[in-house]
């Protein structure tokens, strides 16, 4: 056996062993980063002016598109108008339309501070 095979032979099992570890880890990470946020209620919507559905999606776009590059911060961390300088600095790097940022910011701003 050369050298060669012998380092591939030892990484193999490691490869496998840790593989469903780093999944797993990955995947409550990314779970708590989401569950620990503000869940809006329907008199948040009505506060904001848009249907609870909508305001729903808008936290799920949130977490789906911010969460991959940064933590993400909880609505009340910012004034409305803060939030929207933000969300529209990020808009062409996370890759989201207008229609997908708008709703961002309708999650955002039922909470953020005046």
């Amino acid at each position: 056996m050369n050298m060669k095979n012998y380092k591939q032979d030892w990484l193999s099992p490691l490869r496998y062993k840790l593989l469903p570890v780093a999944i797993v880890a990955a995947t409550i990470l990314f779970y708590e980063c989401g569950s620990s946020l503000y869940m809006p209620t329907s008199s948040d919507a009505q506060r904001v002016g848009a249907p609870l559905s909508t305001v729903v999606q808008g936290r799920a776009l949130y977490v789906k598109n911010c969460a991959s590059c940064h933590n993400l911060y909880p609505p009340q961390s910012y004034t409305a108008s803060e939030w929207e300088d933000n969300v529209n600095k990020m808009q062409k790097r996370a890759k989201i339309t207008d229609t997908e940022k708008d709703t961002i910011l309708k999650y955002l701003s039922t909470k953020s501070h005046n």
